[in-house]
C-alpha cells in the first residue's frame, strides 16, 4: 500500500485472519494507512466478521462460541495531487470513509444457511475536495 503512488487512493482488504493482538505485536498499521471500521467509528455491531455466536454454519462443541474480526478493509488516502492546480501540495479530492458495515447476515431461503462462515465487510466513502469555495 505504501509503494503505491501518492496521488492514488489505494484500498487493501479481505479475510486476513488477523487478530489486533497480532496486529499490535508488529507495530500496528504503518503511518499514513487507517482500518475502514476504526475510521467509521468503530460500530460494536460490525466489530466479528467472524462470529459463531451468531452465525451456525460452523458448529462448535462447547459453551465457547468464538468471536473475531479476521474480515478487515484498510485505505491510504491521497498524499499528494500531481495536478498542475495544486503543485505538488495537498490533495484536491479524495475520497474518504463515511461508513462500514456487514453482509450476509440473513440465512439464505434455499437451503436455510448463511452464505458462509464469514460476514462480508462493505464500506462507504464519499468524494471529498479540500479547496475553499
Amino acid at each position: 500500500m505504501l509503494e503505491q503512488d501518492n496521488d492514488s487512493v489505494v484500498f487493501f482488504g479481505g479475510d486476513l485472519n488477523l487478530r489486533d493482538s497480532e496486529l499490535k505485536a508488529i507495530g500496528g498499521l504503518p503511518e499514513k494507512i487507517y482500518d475502514m471500521w476504526e475510521s467509521t467509528g468503530s460500530r460494536k455491531e460490525c466489530l466479528y466478521t467472524w462470529d459463531c455466536l451468531r452465525n451456525s454454519n460452523l458448529k462448535m462443541n462447547g459453551k465457547f462460541k468464538p468471536r473475531c474480526r479476521f474480515d478487515r478493509l484498510y485505505y491510504r488516502p491521497l498524499i499528494e495531487s500531481k495536478s498542475k492546480k495544486s503543485n505538488g501540495k495537498k490533495p484536491e479530492l479524495t475520497l474518504m470513509p463515511v461508513y462500514f458495515e456487514l453482509e450476509g447476515l440473513e440465512k439464505l431461503k434455499c437451503c436455510g444457511r448463511f452464505c458462509s462462515d464469514h460476514w462480508a465487510i462493505q464500506s462507504y466513502c464519499q468524494l471529498e475536495s479540500n479547496i475553499a469555495i
